[in-house]
């Protein structure tokens, strides 16, 4: 479980909840509401680290089939690294296109199109990349932590929370409990390696864009309180099977709209 995009104590207090008998349960129900909103939109919002492959279309065009925030390496046809290129929309996220500098070697193959050029890069939908780390405020404690370690000491546990996707450096961590100043944590989520970091560390929280955050709470308490209506299985090539209500509510699907990718 991991990549919520609204955490458990968001959701208890939305639905006015003080205890911790549905911890658990609420858990399961954000990280589902999270899966049912990738799949109505056809797009995830969280960040990937991954390479992608793509075929060769053009000599200096290559049009993107998933959201990319942050292009790493760009290796072309023939094995060589393009360091000449740029991305699409120029001041959006996010990118959509890539195209080779006119002045410099564009994209080849050698032997077949199919699957020529690849790109390691962070794929995700983020609208307002520039502030999709936010600040914790926070830094690790430990002297230092290790790249096996799973519990996370910080200044103040009340930073963070359940179900929260954090950066130290390059690596993203998921938190899976809190006990005052210690964090439980999954190590190299999303394509990141594990490593030691040490003591002073900064810690980034992902936030995901804020109307993403609303909807994903709204759509969380409706399950809680249909927790018992039946699910239909969806299948979707991204991400597999995915459990999704036979009606959801009408404003919910409204705005999944506004953010849903037309697959080409």
């Amino acid at each position: 479980m991991s990549n919520c995009y609204v955490c458990r104590e968001d959701v208890k207090t939305y639905l006015g909840i003080t205890g911790t008998g549905d911890n658990t349960l609420i858990e399961n129900i954000t990280e589902r509401a999270s899966r049912i909103w990738d799949a109505l939109t056809r797009r995830f919002f969280y960040e990937l680290r991954q390479t992608r492959y793509f075929n060769y279309e053009d000599d200096y065009i290559l049009h993107l089939n998933a959201d990319l925030l942050s292009l790493t390496t760009l290796t072309n046809g023939d094995g060589t690294v393009i360091d000449d290129y740029i991305l699409y929309p120029l001041n959006l996220y996010p990118k959509l296109r890539v195209e080779c500098d006119k002045s410099s070697t564009g994209f080849v193959y050698t032997s077949t199109p199919q699957r020529a050029i690849s790109i390691l890069g962070l794929w995700g939908f983020h609208d307002d990349y520039s502030y999709a780390w936010a600040s914790s405020g926070d830094t690790v404690q430990d002297n230092p932590l290790t790249s096996s370690a799973t519990t996370l000491n910080v200044t103040s546990g009340g930073n963070f929370k359940v179900q929260q996707t954090i950066k130290i450096e390059d690596e993203q961590l998921y938190i899976t409990a809190i006990s005052s100043n210690a964090l439980t944590v999954q190590r190299g989520r999303n394509g990141t390696t594990a490593a030691s970091h040490v003591k002073t560390t900064a810690i980034y929280i992902w936030a995901p864009p804020a109307d993403v955050v609303h909807w994903c709470l709204r759509l969380a308490a409706w399950l809680f309180r249909q927790k018992d209506a039946p699910f239909m299985k969806v299948g979707f090539r991204d991400l597999g099977v995915v459990e999704v209500p036979a009606a959801l509510p009408p404003d919910i699907e409204e705005a999944a709209k506004r953010y849903g990718r037309v697959r080409v």
